[in-house]
């Protein structure tokens, strides 16, 4: 199901919708999510918010390194949630997207 709405930044390419409470309360569930697709490979702003299409589904986390190189360690800003790894590779990781604004109802 696809909606179009109007983006109120420039560059965004896609936004998606936040589904349950891992990012609260910066990102809560039902928020919209502007996000920028990113070259992974070039570079990565550690600490930042992304949104990862993988294997598994989309995930919405705050990146850290891993503990090794080609993999990244995925944090939630809600601490019930435990981080966890992922591996950068095409079959686990097919896309990496900026979370450039959220908006949400309050």
């Amino acid at each position: 199901d696809c909606e179009k709405i109007i983006s109120p930044i420039k560059g965004a390419d896609f936004a998606i919708t936040v589904a349950g409470d891992s990012m609260t309360p910066e990102y809560p569930n039902g928020s919209i999510l502007l996000i920028k697709k990113i070259d992974e490979k070039a570079f990565i702003e550690w600490g930042k918010v992304y949104v990862l299409d993988t294997c598994n589904g989309t995930v919405v986390k705050q990146i850290e390194p891993g503990d090794y190189d080609g993999e990244l360690t995925c944090v939630s800003l809600n601490p019930s949630y435990k981080p966890f790894k992922v591996p950068m590779t095409e079959e686990v990781l097919y896309g990496m997207y900026k979370v450039l604004m959220c908006m949400s109802l309050k």
